[in-house]
């Protein structure tokens, strides 16, 4: 019987507040194999973040089985976690986390001190681009550069399991395509090295091998109907807080006439609210909508 290097078994992630329980996830199961880039895909709030938390093991399951390299994740206790995220696991954040006050070098070094086969982080610096710029502070470095700087952090540690949270989710389109084409390449190299690193699990990105935890967002509504739910919303928002807006409005107005020296216009502002829910449809015909 062939053994998948990492296997998750009908996984359950409930958080129950008094009476009311919310499902983050629900039966979530697949396998991964040694040496695999793969990649999870779902709506925002599908349980994304949940499932990687889960994998990293800064979170419990409710139930359900999680098994590395053999290793059964949801039986090990308090102190079998924190030994399994400080040497098992590597995780690259959305928003970097990094050290303010540490150069980037710095920031890999601090985190190789706590594990046991950690690499040289100059060499992993290096390996992600960032080789002249070890010294620089996060202030002094782009996002992208940022984003290498926490990718190296986490490789530096040679864990088993590389767990990347939306990395692209901060950076422009350019960038995060440079920061996946990143990671793609480490994972090749990392099956031609002797390095523990086997596998790695993306949020909300581009791979060979793409798992979907939830179905996709329903798209049976037309722009019409959405155009509608929003001008629904403005107006009761418009009618419970109208007296404050148009307060605000005449500020703004008497602001924008001083700052540029032209004074208070004189044109006649109408503020009947039933100007606030027309709309212009389709065919340039204005339209009533019920509030």
């Amino acid at each position: 019987m062939i053994v998948s290097y990492l296997t998750l078994t009908n996984v359950c992630k409930q958080y129950r507040t008094g009476d009311v329980c919310v499902d983050a996830l629900k039966d979530a199961s697949f396998s991964l194999e040694d040496g695999e880039f793969a990649v999870v895909l779902g709506s925002s709030g599908a349980g994304k973040t949940t499932l990687l938390n889960l994998l990293g093991g800064m979170d419990s399951a409710t139930s359900g089985q999680i098994i590395l390299d053999g290793k059964d994740v949801t039986a090990l206790n308090k102190k079998g976690l924190a030994a399994y995220r400080r040497n098992e696991v590597g995780f690259v954040f959305q928003f970097y986390n990094l050290m303010p006050n540490l150069t980037a070098l710095e920031n890999v070094e601090i985190a190789v001190e706590i594990c046991k086969n950690a690499l040289d982080p100059r060499a992993i610096l290096t390996e992600v681009g960032l080789g002249d710029r070890m010294s620089n502070f996060p202030a002094q470095l782009s996002g992208g550069e940022q984003q290498r700087v926490s990718i190296a952090r986490a490789l530096a540690k040679n864990p088993k399991l590389l767990l990347c949270d939306e990395p692209t989710g901060a950076l422009d389109y350019v960038t995060g395509k440079l920061i996946l084409k990143l990671l793609h390449d480490v994972s090749k190299e990392q099956k031609k090295s002797t390095r523990q690193t086997k596998s790695f699990i993306s949020a909300a990105a581009e791979s060979n091998r793409s798992t979907s935890i939830l179905p996709p967002c329903p798209s049976n509504a037309s722009n019409g109907e959405t155009m509608k739910t929003l001008f629904k919303t403005f107006g009761r928002m418009f009618k419970r807080h109208a007296t404050r807006l148009v307060s605000i409005f005449l500020m703004v107005l008497v602001s924008v006439g001083f700052t540029a020296g032209i004074g208070m216009a004189t044109t006649k502002i109408d503020y009947s609210l039933s100007d606030y829910y027309h709309v212009i449809d389709g065919h340039g015909n204005r339209a009533r909508l019920s509030v």
